[in-house]
Parts: C-alpha cells; sequence; structure tokens
C-alpha cells in the first residue's frame, strides 16, 4: 500500500510488521523493493528504537549472504548454463532504492556469488538495464506497458542465449517467468524464479 501512495492507510500494517519482528538481530527478505520499502518508507507510524532498530536490521537476501555473512566461495555447486543475471545490470528496485553493489568492485553482490558457481556462463543482454515493467501496482494499473516491458525484458534475454534468467529479486522473475510463458519462448520453463 505504501509504496503506492497509501502510506496513512499502511499504518496498522507498518505497526504488526514491527511489532513481528522487534529484537530480532537481522531481517533478511529475498526482495530488494521490499528492503527498501522497510528501510526507507516505514514512517507511517511512531518512529520507536524498536522500530528504528528493525529498520536498519533489514537486509536483502543477497546483500545478507555477501556482506553479513562474507559467503566468498561454494565449493560443492555446478552448475553448467547460460544465465542472464538481472542483478549483474543494476535491478531497477534494487538500484533505485538501495546501492547493493560492491564498494569494492562495483559488480552487484548477486553477480559475485553466482560467479563462485562452477559451470554458470553469464551471457548480456542488448539492454541490460530495462526494467522488466512489474513494478508492484503498476502492473495492476499499467497492466498492458507492464506486459509488453516483462515481453521485450525476456525477448532480450532469449535473444542474447540466456537459457536462465536469475535475479535477486523474486516479483522481477514471477512477472518475467510469466511473461516467458505467454510467449512460448523455448527456454520459458528455465525461467523460474531463482536467486
Amino acid at each position: 500500500m505504501a509504496n503506492s501512495g497509501c502510506q496513512d492507510d499502511a499504518r496498522a500494517t507498518e505497526a504488526l510488521f514491527a511489532r513481528n519482528f522487534a529484537g530480532y538481530e537481522f531481517i533478511v527478505t529475498p526482495s530488494g523493493s521490499c528492503c527498501h520499502q522497510v528501510r526507507e518508507h516505514l514512517t507511517a507510524i511512531e518512529q520507536t528504537p524498536s522500530v528504528r532498530a528493525v529498520r536498519q536490521n533489514t537486509y536483502e537476501l543477497v546483500e545478507f549472504l555477501h556482506d553479513v555473512l562474507d559467503v566468498r566461495d561454494f565449493p560443492w555447486p555446478s552448475f553448467r548454463t547460460r544465465s542472464a543475471c538481472t542483478s549483474g545490470a543494476r535491478p531497477c528496485a534494487i538500484a533505485r532504492g538501495q546501492d547493493l553493489r560492491d564498494r569494492g568492485t562495483g559488480v552487484q553482490q548477486a553477480a559475485r556469488l553466482l560467479e563462485r558457481v562452477r559451470g554458470i556462463e553469464f551471457v548480456t543482454p542488448q539492454r541490460p538495464d530495462e526494467c522488466c515493467g512489474f513494478g508492484g501496482t503498476f502492473s495492476v494499473f499499467e497492466e498492458p506497458v507492464s506486459a509488453r516491458m516483462g515481453q521485450d525484458k525476456v525477448n532480450d534475454h532469449s535473444q542474447a542465449g540466456a537459457e536462465y534468467i536469475v535475479s535477486p529479486d523474486m516479483s522481477c522473475m514471477m512477472h518475467q517467468q510469466g511473461c516467458s510463458r505467454r510467449l512460448a519462448c523455448p527456454s520459458s520453463s528455465s525461467t523460474s524464479p531463482r536467486s
């Protein structure tokens, strides 16, 4: 609700969220946009020390693995495939809302983690920074525009030779999976939400 401009209407939801997660050292979400919402816009309720702690302790999943747990090696997995990593191109929700790039190299954490999996070959679409068009309620209120943006994104990945599309944001993956299936892309069964 809040990311659609209905912040006052989200007050009770924010209060419930803050109560449910109060006291946890880490709060981890598989969505950059949700993480950004909590960190930057959980402001309809009183900013008590407990609420501020919830906001400060919320992490996006890949950020948590990379920056907090300091995961740097995956000695066990092997996955031979050609993948387009939307996170390697600054996914829009994460890039706009929070800078989840590794400060040392300028490469995003998701790409850094995936590079450590043996067998993955990355391909780059022609328009890597283009949004997939989901955007939460945008996909409801502007459905034709959202669908066309998603189709364009999936086609761009497909033309680059991607067998899988990977991203740390589940909503982007669900949208692209749906677009891929409707377009009957050869790799539509492979365009499943993965992070």
